[in-house]
């Protein structure tokens, strides 16, 4: 391929990538014609999942959400250095999941992954950064800031998130509901 026809097929990526996937497609009132399109552009989406729309997704490979799954209105799920998360997750409506930083003496951009296990509770307006991992069955209160890892059963909140309390080990419920046309 020659140069300029790389230029081109690049301009039209980012056209797809951000104003299609990341503008049109989640202000569409229908889940199966979203995830249409976010399967098409390699996303894992488990059984009974429902992401709500307006929700914005970058980088639909990285992303792999399991199984009965809650995502909430206005999340951002950054998949550009991967993001796992588990069954029977809660993600509150204004969450941000942020794979991405830079490097402070290069602004060279830099990812990592996170990753969050089963039964995991995340409160609105939550943001979880880079390279953290949550544990099974943790909580994330509503507008924290996670930068390290939670261990399971662990239920953080504050900016940074720090432990709080324990969640009981014995968790009951499984998340299964898509409400129509959200």
């Amino acid at each position: 391929m020659n140069r300029a026809l790389k230029k081109v097929m690049k301009i039209l990526r980012r056209f797809w990538d951000v104003l299609v996937i990341g503008e049109l497609i989640p202000s569409i009132p229908s889940y199966t014609v979203r995830y249409l399109f976010y399967r098409g552009g390699g996303m894992k989406i488990g059984r009974n999942t429902a992401i709500f729309r307006k929700s914005y997704l970058q980088c639909l490979p990285g992303i792999s959400v399991g199984d009965n799954c809650m995502v909430g209105f206005f999340c951002r799920l950054d998949g550009r250095g991967g993001l796992s998360i588990g069954n029977n997750v809660n993600i509150s409506s204004y969450t941000i999941l942020e794979t991405g930083s830079h490097d402070l003496s290069t602004f060279e951009a830099k990812f990592e992954p996170i990753v969050i296990g089963d039964h995991v509770w995340i409160g609105t307006r939550a943001m979880l950064l880079q390279g953290v991992e949550i544990g099974e069955g943790a909580v994330v209160g509503a507008g924290s800031v996670v930068t390290k890892d939670v261990p399971p059963y662990t239920v953080v909140a504050g900016v940074p998130a720090r432990k709080i309390g324990e969640r009981p080990r014995e968790i009951k419920y499984r998340l299964c509901s898509m409400p129509l046309f959200h």
